[in-house]
């Protein structure tokens, strides 16, 4: 750390030392592939750097690109190749979230019993407390989106000293930030007039500049409405007026500009998508579950054939309609599969059978815990078509056989049937989420997780003793082994099928993504 903190206060001594044109002290110059020079740097230009190092006295010449970022951006922004006035003004503002998850973004200027004042740009916006969700917080946004662009000149023209050339250039400088061109043209103009000396070189080209940026403010506003649209994930919108600015102004010169906003658009829209569609299958798999385990009439059975048909279905079709109202109405359901097919370093998530593990079978239930032979890929579509089918059969057949000893057993207590009836909702929501995870190919599992039964220890049988007269009780199904041994004094030791567990032994949970 020392190493890193000292080379850092090499570079800003020698570059303040080259602005004040003293001779610099030895420095270390940071590569970008991790490689390092010390040396000194003895010329430079916007393209280039010529370095003389330490070891050998030679003299280098080097790109900028080559060298670290951040120690580039630094020296480059010293030397004064990085100029940073015409960036747009941010400022900090309120940020309210709304409980239709909307925002409200100003400053916050007043407040009544029951509303929040907040202003914008062009009103103040009487926002209710009850519809808050959470407390306001802060954001960086445009200055624009704040305040008018009058309101901004006036508030900074309060601190010019009007008989000063670099006070009017910095105003001017300004101006330009909030693309108010004609105030900046007419600054620079008087910066001009009042010293002729004062950056004679720079201020011809800045006042033609800012008069021409001037005469095209309209055209100017309007790119810029267009960008704040993209900022703002409105890309519908952005996208709207981007194909509508050829009609508008036919002769323009910013037509190339037009051309590039438009794949602006398409990008950001691509990367707001890519962003969303991994948030919105995780979010919407557990509202789609909710609604259906809601249903009274929602049967195991009833569950069992949703998760393996219909799930998927809808899944998408809420994600679809989703991204559809929150990123652009043009979303399709190919689009929305591929960028899900490409998600990468998606968050896990986990879904839990709990006391219902027991319902998937002792032998499903404990699948995972000892290894066993994953299937091979199928190496043509006709192999992977068949595996397929398979697959789907035999996830029927596992189905039926539950659903049929659920039908069996419907008037014995425990009975899969009656127990999915008193189940939670909460629970039932999880269990189906697990189940589909596990039996369709939608998500990826990452990770099958395990946990003994508290009731039994994972033992999935308890044991009984039975002493004096009390009369033996039989094995339930045999437990595991249904061995009786003798307890002294006359008792004997039963083994019973565990009640919560039903013999299986453990509580089974998925990791996914």
């Amino acid at each position: 750390m020392r190493t890193v903190l000292g080379a850092f206060v090499l570079v800003f001594a020698s570059a303040s030392a080259f602005a004040r044109q003293e001779a610099p002290s030895a420095m270390l110059l940071c590569l970008a592939d991790g490689g390092t020079l010390w040396g000194e740097i003895v010329s430079h230009d916007p393209a280039t750097l010529s370095f003389r190092r330490l070891d050998n006295g030679g003299v280098v010449k080097l790109p900028w690109s080559v060298l670290d970022t951040a120690q580039a951006e630094t020296l480059r922004e010293t030397y004064g190749y990085v100029d940073h006035s015409q960036d747009e003004l941010v400022i900090e503002a309120d940020r309210l979230v709304l409980d239709d998850g909307s925002e409200v973004i100003g400053r916050i200027v007043g407040r009544t019993d029951s509303s929040l004042l907040v202003k914008t740009a062009t009103l103040v916006v009487p926002v209710p407390k009850a519809r808050l969700r959470g407390s306001a917080g802060t954001t960086q946004v445009p200055a624009l989106e704040v305040y008018t662009r009058e309101e901004l000149y006036q508030q900074e023209r309060a601190n010019l000293a009007v008989d000063s050339a670099a006070s009017h250039y910095e105003l001017a400088r300004f101006c330009e930030r909030i693309l108010d061109y004609a105030h900046a043209a007419e600054h620079y103009a008087e910066a001009r007039a009042l010293d002729r000396q004062f950056k004679a070189d720079e201020l011809p080209g800045l006042v033609s500049r800012a008069k021409l940026r001037a005469e095209n403010q309209a055209q100017l506003d309007y790119l810029y409405q267009i960008d704040l649209l993209r900022a703002r994930k409105r890309f519908d919108e952005a996208q709207k007026l981007a194909d509508a600015f050829a009609g508008l102004y036919p002769q323009s010169t910013f037509a190339p500009d037009i051309e590039k906003k438009k794949k602006q658009i398409t990008k950001a829209r691509e990367q707001a998508l890519r962003d969303e569609v991994v948030a919105s299958y995780h979010f919407h798999l557990g509202r789609v579950v909710e609604a259906k385990v809601r249903k009274v009439e929602f049967s195991l059975e009833a569950a069992l054939e949703y998760a393996t048909d219909k799930l998927a279905e809808e899944l998408e079709n809420a994600v679809v309609a989703d991204l559809k109202k929150r990123v652009s109405k043009d979303v399709e359901l190919d689009e929305v599969r591929k960028l899900w097919s490409e998600r990468k370093n998606a968050g896990v998530q986990k879904a839990s059978y709990g006391i219902g593990t027991w319902l998937l079978g002792e032998d499903e239930a404990r699948k995972g815990l000892e290894e066993v032979d994953q299937p091979k890929d199928p190496a043509t579509e006709k192999d992977a078509a068949r595996q397929k089918l398979e697959e789907k059969i035999k996830r029927y057949l596992a189905n039926q056989a539950m659903v049929k000893k659920a039908k069996v057993d419907a008037d014995e207590e425990g009975a899969p049937a009656k127990f999915w009836e008193t189940y939670s909702i909460a629970s039932r929501k999880q269990w189906l989420m697990a189940y589909f995870v596990e039996h369709t190919k939608v998500f990826e599992v990452s990770r099958v997780l395990f946990s003994n039964c508290p009731e039994c220890g994972g033992k999935g049988v308890r044991e009984v003793l039975n002493t004096g007269s009390a009369r033996t009780l039989p094995n339930q199904g045999g437990g595991r082994g249904g061995n009786q041994n003798g307890a002294g004094n006359g008792g004997t030791v039963t083994l019973v099928d565990c009640p919560e567990c039903h013999r299986v032994g453990v509580r089974r949970r998925v990791s996914y993504r």
